[in-house]
């Protein structure tokens, strides 16, 4: 039974730990390019948590908030984001065709309303001509004439039904048609709870400047980089950080620290009487005084080894073998370095390390830049491995979804801080992906925003009329999903066959 319980307890905290690891660096991506979009004067459809059907939606102003029920990411709809110059030109075809369709109705109408007057008119000739007739007639003959007044009164009722006839047969032929309209098959992507905003639209994503098209794409990636310092900060604030000073890895004989007195295992546990709580304080104080003495508190161990059969190992004493232990006759020096080099950039000659020796917490001004400074370290070394991964220098090392499912496993088994560090490395690593310059990556959509912005400048020296063709645009960004998709089924291959 306890078994059973453990196994539950380990599964339902994997399950959080990837929810949050995959929720969290998903939805601050999507709030960079929502919170810029607003800024930015850009009608935010949506904002969602999860996919799959809505299972909570509130409308707050403009744009739709909404919860699905799969979290494990989110996305954001801009208005006039997708599909653009093939709606565009469709509204334009309805439009010419809906202009062309008024204006043969309105010929026609004409010509039907000139038939009517000429008829009209033929009549009243007509009937004057008769009446003329029948009057000179009355006069010779007397006759009565009633009989005429008759025949033109059945005359004019019989021309009168034959138009109000044929307007109704007009009538009856329009509403004909009107229901082809009505009944045109709805589409599968139309949403009832989005409006449909036109292309050309103040606050659709087209008809923004270019400037802020990139602003909003490269949001996301941004706020995934800037997640990492948070993170990182997080961990300082709430676990604190080690206290450390520098532990001397390798002094080279031909250097100045070996010359002044420097051995390799020794502590710098002080500089000018200043004890260190921080190894990067101390590299400061060493990379910003060139030309000037330095007094180096050096803290060195003398390893003596003893006999063991008479007794036990000593506390703090390590043991070489069942026979013998060790001791350290712990000595403290004063040694004086004069930096060599530029400033900023100040040299001692030493290989050198951070030595940990407390852990403890830190203020917070102290926390939120060792957080930030350790996200940079972060940054810079993802854009190495990187660089060098895509120049040839290193094998690529690709974890997919089933490695990093393990990876956020086995990290949340050891404690929050660890898991808030794996969360922040794959957060810049996921960031700066998304700004490479590739098919369907935000980086590639804000490639075609800068040629479309290189076009406008071509276009208004030469007179010329360059544009980005928005239907190769889309056919670009559909290889390159499904090529992210082949690699993403490849990658997952590779990881499940490593288990074995």
């Amino acid at each position: 039974m306890s078994a059973v319980l453990t196994f539950l307890w380990v599964a339902v905290k994997t399950i959080f730990a990837i929810c949050f690891v995959l929720v969290s660096i998903a939805m601050i991506h999507e709030f960079g390019h929502y919170i810029t979009a607003k800024l930015c004067g850009i009608w935010v459809l949506e904002f969602a948590i999860g996919f799959g059907e809505r299972i909570w939606k509130k409308r707050i102003g403009e744009t739709l908030y909404s919860l699905r029920p799969l979290p494990l990411g989110g996305f954001v709809r801009l208005a006039g984001m997708d599909n653009i110059e093939e709606e565009k030109e469709e509204d334009k075809k309805e439009k010419e065709e809906t202009k062309e369709g008024e204006a043969d109705s309105t010929s026609t109408k004409k010509a039907v309303d000139e038939t009517d007057s000429e008829e009209k008119g033929t009549t009243d000739d007509d009937q004057i001509e008769k009446i003329e007739k029948i009057e000179y007639k009355n006069k010779e003959e007397k006759t009565d004439l009633s009989v005429p007044e008759k025949a033109i009164a059945k005359t004019d009722s019989e021309e009168q039904g034959n138009i109000e006839e044929g307007q109704k047969e007009a009538v009856e032929k329009k509403e004909e048609v009107k229901p082809k309209d009505e009944a045109k098959p709805k589409e599968e992507d139309d949403d009832p709870d989005l409006p449909k905003v036109p292309i050309d639209h103040p606050k659709s994503y087209v008809s923004r400047p270019w400037w802020a098209k990139v602003i909003v794409l490269a949001a996301g990636a941004t706020m995934n980089l800037v997640w990492a310092m948070i993170l990182m900060s997080c961990i300082y604030i709430f676990a604190g950080g080690p206290i450390s000073n520098i532990i001397v890895l390798e002094a080279p004989k031909d250097k100045i620290a070996y010359k002044a007195g420097v051995r390799n295992g020794d502590i710098v546990y002080s500089i000018n009487g200043e004890t260190l709580t921080d190894w990067s304080q101390g590299m400061k104080l060493i990379n910003n005084n060139p030309g000037k003495e330095l007094k180096l508190g050096i803290l060195r161990n003398h390893p003596i080894n003893k006999d063991a059969s008479a007794g036990g190992i000593m506390r703090e004493n390590h043991a070489y073998s069942d026979n013998t232990y060790q001791t350290h006759d712990e000595e403290k020096l004063e040694i004086i370095v004069i930096p060599e080099g530029e400033m900023g950039s100040a040299k001692i000659g030493i290989g050198l390390a951070p030595n940990n020796y407390d852990y403890t917490k830190l203020p917070l001004g102290t926390a939120i830049y060792r957080g930030c400074d350790d996200a940079k370290n972060i940054i810079v070394q993802t854009i190495d491995g990187l660089f060098r991964m895509i120049t040839g220098q290193t094998k690529a090392d690709v974890a997919g979804p089933v490695k990093i499912m393990k990876m956020i496993k086995d990290q949340s088994s050891k404690g929050w801080t660890d898991l808030f560090y794996l969360t922040a490395l794959l957060s810049v690593n996921i960031g700066l992906l998304n700004l490479l310059p590739l098919p369907v990556l935000d980086g590639g959509r804000i490639v075609f925003v800068l040629l479309d912005a290189i076009f406008f400048v071509i276009n208004l020296i030469f007179h010329t009329k360059l544009v980005v063709n928005s239907k190769v645009e889309e056919n670009i960004h559909f290889a390159g999903m499904v090529c992210l998709i082949l690699l993403m089924i490849y990658v997952t291959f590779k990881d499940v066959i490593s288990f074995f």
